[in-house]
């Protein structure tokens, strides 16, 4: 996994405990059955874009928002952009 995909799946992580589900039912609700989940959890595979639209339906996202956080933490382009985005809503 490169350190992006790792980046993305640790903030659908967050995205997950946020909403106070268990995993499963989480999982559930993003469209994928728990083994799926785990494999990506696990960093054994990376999230496909069809998985991120389907988080971001569930949590009321766009994929642009959830990648700009996502890889803000380690992208200095990403974490500027957030930044301005965040400047424009204060």
């Amino acid at each position: 996994m490169t350190p992006a995909s790792k980046a993305v799946m640790d903030y659908v992580k967050k995205l997950q405990e946020q909403s106070g589900l268990p995993v499963e039912e989480f999982a559930k609700e993003c469209g994928m059955g728990r083994t799926y989940w785990f494999t990506r959890a696990g960093y054994k595979a990376p999230l496909t874009i069809t998985d991120i639209v389907n988080v971001c339906k569930f949590v009321n996202m766009t994929p642009q928002d959830l990648m700009m956080h996502a890889l803000a933490p380690i992208d200095p382009l990403a974490k500027s952009a957030l930044d301005a985005r965040n400047q424009g809503k204060g």
